[in-house]
């Protein structure tokens, strides 16, 4: 039986132990680091949970780290087989959904960030006013104290280059994770009797160009019979 097998199969049945090992410490390079680091990481969400900003940042950066050195490795590795296109978009598909899930994680927590600093400036400046007895006597008074305050910390966040940098990597990984997911759905539905998004994109395309030729025709005839007329 191994004589009729490639050399990769033959490996299998001649050391099966061997194989399994080998199963074992790829699952292992996997596994561990999530492993290692989920003490600390559920420490830090639960703190981040709990208003600790610093703590929060701190667990999305640990869990991106974490992906990059284990499952992105797997979801771009290439694949083998006669389905291998198609395998090669789904893991593709679900890496780059990783990307856009990572980035987004990282500006939901910067929000979440300035939202809880802008939050304790509002106390502290409410505290002063109490003291000096000027605190807002109304709820209207109160809620222009808050979004004033608020305003303020996000127009800060904003103008600096790296919330433009982060804003950047939110929509790009957006758009490739959109790009991929269409790509995958379309190989989907090929087997499938429904028209394709990239069919009807050749097919407007088609009618645009008809449309602009029967105009300039039109126009040439119009053209032709002032000449006739004349």
């Amino acid at each position: 039986m191994p004589g009729f097998l490639p050399e990769s199969l033959q490996a299998f049945f001649k050391d099966p132990q061997e194989i399994f090992q080998m199963y074992v410490n790829t699952a292992n390079k996997l596994v561990n680091p999530w492993a290692e680091t989920f003490g600390d990481m559920q420490t830090m969400l639960l703190k981040g949970l709990t208003g600790n900003k610093d703590a929060y940042m701190d667990f999305v950066k640990n869990w991106q780290k974490n992906y990059e050195t284990t499952f992105a490795q797997l979801f771009r590795a290439p694949n083998i087989g006669m389905n291998r296109e198609l395998a090669d978009k789904l893991s593709k598909n679900m890496d780059k959904f990783m990307d856009y899930m990572n980035v987004l994680s990282e500006f939901s927590a910067t929000i979440y960030r300035v939202g809880t600093e802008s939050m304790e400036t509002l106390l502290q400046k409410y505290q002063e006013m109490i003291e000096q007895d000027a605190q807002p006597k109304t709820f209207k008074e109160f809620y222009e104290l808050w979004w004033k305050t608020s305003e303020e910390a996000y127009q800060q966040l904003f103008g600096t280059e790296d919330f433009a940098k982060l804003l950047s990597q939110v929509v790009d990984a957006g758009v490739v994770f959109k790009k991929n997911q269409d790509s995958l759905l379309e190989e989907f539905f090929k087997q499938m009797p429904v028209p394709l998004k990239s069919e009807m994109n050749d097919l407007y395309k088609t009618l645009y160009d008809l449309k602009k030729e029967v105009r300039n025709l039109k126009r040439r005839i119009s053209s032709l019979e002032e000449v006739g007329g004349e």
